[in-house]
């Protein structure tokens, strides 16, 4: 933990206060997807682009805007676009996107089920074991949970694996069960997929830890906010026997509409408008309706945080630090208030508690691996 916070710039002052402490800056800027290997300490971070930089944000939560709004950017792509591969697959897209409805995944109908039931109080465990049966990816989680070194003793049975991981736990589980889809393992692609779905688990347990909120909309909020990302992802995938298209471009693509699609995504899913809001908006909060300005601005933040960290672990520097600070000031006006780099802090935590559940850890690495050769 020491050398992270020494590779933030920051040293303990007692406690879990931090500070900053001097550090070497680095005067070039790589690109975002650069294959620079992090030098020896004393030769300080590479400084890379910031993985949020070029998002666009939902020109509205209206699906028929946004469909209009995507399907126009998405042409004006292909206009300067000459590769075959690379224009089947933005054709791709732009039918998938022009669908009334998503050719989607469905939102699962266990997980539906469960909100509804833990919502409700506090049900027989039975009575919940009973419905996450339905659903065997689920179970390996529960399952896995409980079976942390962190207990001492095995556990026996479901109800007592429910019972020792809590409902709250449960209830998070449930969520993120939807972005393990078997429609979305993606030959040539799983490894952005699997960096997409580990940035939106810890985003949203950030955003938990930021509200002291368990569940609800704002853990949605972050779990979902790159769900538009393994749209692309999944369109990406050719025709058999037909050439892949470029990954640079699958990426910048990603990279630029995510916000949007994810919009798409969470009509298509009936969310509440405040998921949907934090989703559109979480690239610039000041264009969310009033009424969900907190919740975009709480995302954004945990999105942040999470990217920081996870660059952090591989030796770049994104700026997200310093653009946490200037969040953190503006957010003082609206009542948001957070500490930016004990965020990070917590961001690189939970990528360390949650790595062997969900397989997050080293998503970053295996992205920037499968890029050789590809671009």
């Amino acid at each position: 933990m020491d050398a992270l916070l020494a590779f933030l710039g920051l040293q303990r002052v007692g406690g879990d206060a931090l500070s900053t402490a001097p550090t070497r800056q680095v005067s070039s800027r790589t690109s975002a997807g650069s294959t620079a290997e992090a030098g020896a300490d004393d030769e300080g971070p590479n400084i890379i682009q910031a993985p949020w930089e070029e998002t666009h944000c939902a020109p509205s939560l209206d699906s028929d805007d946004v469909r209009t709004f995507l399907i126009r950017s998405l042409f004006e792509e292909l206009d300067g676009c000459v590769a075959e591969n690379d224009r089947n697959f933005l054709t791709r897209l732009v039918r998938v996107l022009g669908a009334e409805s998503l050719d989607f995944p469905l939102f699962p109908d266990v997980a539906w089920k469960l909100d509804t039931l833990l919502r409700d109080g506090d049900p027989p465990i039975v009575q919940v074991a009973e419905l996450v049966r339905r659903e065997p990816e689920m179970v390996r989680r529960v399952w896995k949970q409980a079976s942390s070194v962190v207990y001492a003793r095995r556990v026996s049975s479901l109800d007592h694996a429910i019972a020792r991981i809590g409902f709250d736990s449960l209830w998070r589980i449930a969520m993120a069960a939807c972005l393990y889809s078997p429609v979305f393992r993606v030959p040539g692609f799983q490894p952005q997929i699997d960096q997409a779905r580990a940035q939106g688990i810890v985003t949203a347990e950030v955003v938990n830890w930021l509200s002291k909120a368990s569940k609800g909309d704002l853990y949605l909020a972050g779990l979902l906010h790159t769900v538009g990302k393994l749209v692309v992802y999944r369109s990406a995938l050719p025709q058999r026997g037909q050439p892949g298209p470029s990954l640079d471009l699958v990426e910048q693509i990603a990279r630029r509409f995510h916000a949007g699609i994810g919009v798409l995504v969470m009509r298509d899913w009936k969310m509440a408008d405040a998921v949907v809001a934090a989703v559109g908006f979480h690239p610039d909060p000041t264009r969310a309706p009033t009424e969900h300005l907190g919740v975009a601005h709480l995302v954004r933040v945990g999105a942040i945080a999470t990217y920081t960290a996870e660059e952090a672990r591989r030796h770049n520097d994104c700026g997200g630090l310093q653009v946490l600070v200037e969040l953190s000031n503006d957010g003082q006006q609206n009542g948001l208030s957070f500490e930016p780099a004990r965020t990070v802090v917590k961001a690189h935590e939970i990528f360390d508690s949650i790595a062997d559940m969900y397989g997050v850890d080293g998503a970053a690495d295996k992205v920037q691996a499968s890029a050789g050769g590809r671009r």
